[in-house]
């Protein structure tokens, strides 16, 4: 993710006003900011999270790849409650997706209990 303003969350701020105020979609924000759309896009879903989330992604208190498995839970309770985790065992991205296939929804059970990281070659 391109950290123009050293904040993830400014940066998600400030497509989602270039949207609005420009009437530009995702694929010009991203043209005009020499990103991919995908970039894009995942910067926008940083806003869904819940504000207290937000507030420890922008102090740097979580990272924006711990935010992408939070987004994976349908409930913000879920989500905060994995993030408070994810602070206070200073987990990597790695450590709370475990080997979830990628864009697939994960279960409260699955984030709270992961697995450890396998390459599929080494599943039996």
């Amino acid at each position: 993710m391109s950290e123009i303003f050293g904040d993830p969350i400014a940066e998600a701020e400030f497509s989602r006003d270039s949207v609005r105020e420009q009437s530009l979609a995702s694929v010009q924000v991203a043209q005009c900011r020499g990103l991919a759309r995908e970039v894009v896009v995942a910067t926008l879903q940083l806003l869904n999270l819940p504000l207290e989330v937000r507030q420890c992604i922008r102090a740097g208190l979580m990272g924006v790849a711990c935010s992408r498995i939070l987004w994976a839970l349908e409930h913000g309770a879920d989500q905060l409650q994995l993030a408070r985790r994810c602070i206070a065992e200073n987990m990597r991205a790695e450590e709370l997706s475990g080997p979830s296939p990628r864009n697939s929804p994960i279960t409260i059970e699955q984030a709270y209990h992961p697995q450890p990281w396998r390459r599929s070659w080494q599943i039996q």
